[in-house]
């Protein structure tokens, strides 16, 4: 797994509690 695809996980992660309904 590359880094860019860590940062995008975790970024993923915080869209997904932000908007979770």
């Amino acid at each position: 797994i590359t880094n860019h695809q860590v940062t995008f996980s975790k970024h993923q992660n915080g869209l997904r509690k932000m908007y979770e309904f």
